[in-house]
């Protein structure tokens, strides 16, 4: 299935595509991808039967181990070359996943889903107002009492150490600017501090939002989020309410 988005080779392709399409073919570690789903497993009080939505699902290694667990999952990503990685990663766990080559901000699902993920951290690769509307089309795709699920770097700490060494902070944009990758592709990205993260969600109609320290296995937890390098966000979709 696809979606359609801008990327035609007429109008040149994102530099986020550029980047994306150089994903390595190579398998993380077992142990590695286990610890990222018992992770999100917590975060979106998963059972089997569960409907997850994984937006920039990228390889789709997380996506795959949910489907094996029983979940109910479709991933989407705007990256070919990373599709094609998670499907053939899929076969190899004889699982079921929907994949979607498509663009996440063109999705029109409504009250569809029961848990949404955007785990690349590197979430704000468009413009602020069409950033805030990826979230608002997220949060319209969920379930009443479903739960938005985000895993991003955090402005905070990066306005102090940079994003990975290779973007530093245009304030006259606001947003973090840097060459990326073995070309050097020029990126930008917007980030969020924990403060920008609340009012964002609240104002897409999100509730019960908590925001944490991200780490691996959750070790760093109790840190203050200000002071992680990657945030984990967690919102809950209100539940309608009976009269």
């Amino acid at each position: 299935m696809s979606i359609a988005d801008d990327s035609s080779p007429k109008a040149g392709r994102p530099w986020y595509l550029r980047l994306w399409d150089q994903a390595p073919e190579s398998n993380p570690d077992s142990s590695t991808i286990e610890r990222g789903v018992d992770g999100i497993c917590r975060r979106i009080n998963f059972y089997a039967g569960q409907r997850i939505l994984d937006i920039a699902c990228r390889r789709g290694f997380e996506a795959a181990e949910l489907a094996a667990s029983g979940g109910e999952v479709t991933g989407l990503d705007a990256s070919e070359a990373m599709l094609k990685v998670a499907r053939h990663y899929t076969q190899t766990r004889h699982t079921s996943v929907e994949w979607i080559h498509g663009d996440m901000r063109v999705i029109e699902w409504v009250g569809l889903y029961d848990a949404v993920m955007i785990r690349d951290v590197i979430f704000g690769i468009f413009d602020p107002a069409t950033n805030h509307d990826v979230l608002r089309r997220a949060a319209r795709a969920l379930r009443p009492g479903g739960r938005l699920f985000l895993e991003v770097y955090n402005k905070t700490y990066a306005l102090q150490h940079g994003v990975e060494r290779w973007a530093t902070y245009n304030a006259d944009a606001d947003c973090f600017e840097g060459d990326v990758g073995p070309d050097k592709i020029r990126a930008r990205v917007y980030l969020f501090s924990p403060e920008e993260w609340r009012s964002i969600l609240t104002d897409v109609g999100l509730t019960d939002i908590c925001i944490y320290a991200a780490g691996v296995d959750d070790a760093h937890a109790q840190r203050p989020p200000s002071s992680a390098r990657v945030i984990g966000v967690v919102a809950m979709k209100e539940s309608v309410r009976s009269l």
